[in-house]
């Protein structure tokens, strides 16, 4: 029988330990602590997961013993594994703390020659040279 990545995933955690899918994206583990066993909780999706393991690790099973890693290493205020970029983040609750940008910044891409002095800016190019590198 041929199981996806992310059923593989659940099986692996349930045999290192005890694991079951609770909800749609969120894998319900007691993890291994100092202490014995605690329940943590995967917040990720299987979508999330074939890109952890795909991009990120290239090797399903390499991918799932770092999970195992991180679910180890979780420190006793961490409840929560939670998907972002590629990896999961030690997390008190189930979501991580968004970083709040302030609109009123403004940045703009330029080209800088060797001495950090700005040579060229992106918004200077003519429209049909948007995405050519500059001329030199």
């Amino acid at each position: 029988m041929h199981r996806s990545p992310w059923d593989r995933l659940v099986a692996e955690l349930d045999t290192w330990t005890a694991a079951v899918v609770t909800e749609p994206g969120r894998i319900e583990v007691s993890a291994p602590s100092r202490d014995g066993h605690r329940d943590v909780v995967v917040v990720m999706t299987p979508e999330e997961w074939d890109d952890m393991w795909g991009v990120a690790w290239g090797d399903l099973d390499a991918a799932i013993e770092e999970v195992k890693r991180i679910l180890g290493r979780l420190q006793r205020h961490e409840r929560y594994a939670v998907y972002a970029q590629y990896t999961l983040e030690p997390s008190t609750g189930p979501t991580l703390p968004t970083v709040g940008i302030d609109p009123g910044l403004r940045g703009e891409w330029t080209v800088q020659d060797r001495d950090g002095r700005v040579v060229s800016r992106f918004r200077d190019w003519p429209t049909e040279e948007r995405g050519r590198r500059p001329r030199r």
